[in-house]
């Protein structure tokens, strides 16, 4: 007993240091232990992870937030000028009766659950597509797959593109495109539309003109003589 009381009083710091470093080192291994089990980890072990939106789930928020969506038509320009709109209905005929027949068939299942969601006639959503896009020929198809040549807007917030010398919209899919144009035409600049529901195709086709949805003064009557000649009203949903 003595030589044990004799070590301690000789080498009492060495083994003051030595009893520090090891309480620090405990300590450090209890801190970890701790915020290993602790209740904050658990609580992330036990909720699921937040996905990200997809890129349409986005789109879709921003008009639906506040109904405040204004699309600028300075930026839009979906005709070089009135002259070559008048051109479109004859645009559309020139195409192949094929590939006309195979659009109508690939998206008026499409226009008609946009009808179903939006209220707009599927005849207006397959007419707008194919009089636009000229049954899906057009540069702004084959490039973002725009086919209602919808341009860019400041508050545009998805990919895009130049085709001579106008911003496009580009999409990932053709129903993107569908859905957007949707959106476009019942929100902001054009949110009278939601009078129309109900309505015929006929009426859909004059307000559209009324609040400058395309920039020619024949528009509506382009949108009835397409409707007509393809039957496409036949796809319309009536009360």
């Amino acid at each position: 007993m003595g030589k044990v009381i004799s070590f301690v009083r000789d080498n009492w710091f060495k083994l003051a240091i030595a009893a520090l470093l090891l309480f620090l080192v405990f300590k450090k291994d209890l801190n970890i232990q701790m915020n290993i089990d602790g209740p904050a980890n658990a609580r992330e072990a036990d909720s699921p992870k937040e996905e990200k939106p997809s890129l349409m789930e986005r789109l879709t928020d921003m008009f639906s937030q506040g109904n405040d969506h204004e699309p600028s038509k300075l930026m839009i320009k979906p005709f070089a000028d009135k002259e070559q709109s008048l051109s479109e209905v004859a645009a559309l005929d020139a195409v192949a009766p094929s590939l006309r027949d195979a659009f109508i068939r690939r998206f008026r299942h499409v226009a008609e659950e946009e009808q179903a969601k939006y209220g707009i006639p599927a005849s207006i959503v397959l007419a707008n597509a194919l009089l636009i896009s000229r049954a899906g020929e057009s540069g702004a198809v084959q490039q973002g797959l725009n086919f209602f040549g919808l341009g860019c807007t400041a508050d545009w917030q998805g990919e895009k593109g130049e085709l001579e010398g106008v911003c496009y919209r580009y999409y990932d899919t053709a129903w993107m495109s569908f859905r957007d144009h949707s959106l476009y035409i019942t929100t902001g600049q054009f949110s009278d539309t939601a009078a129309l529901k109900g309505k015929d195709f006929s009426a859909w086709a004059i307000k559209l003109e009324e609040l400058g949805f395309r920039p020619c003064d024949n528009y509506s009557l382009q949108v009835l003589e397409v409707i007509r000649k393809y039957s496409l009203n036949q796809w319309d949903k009536t009360d």
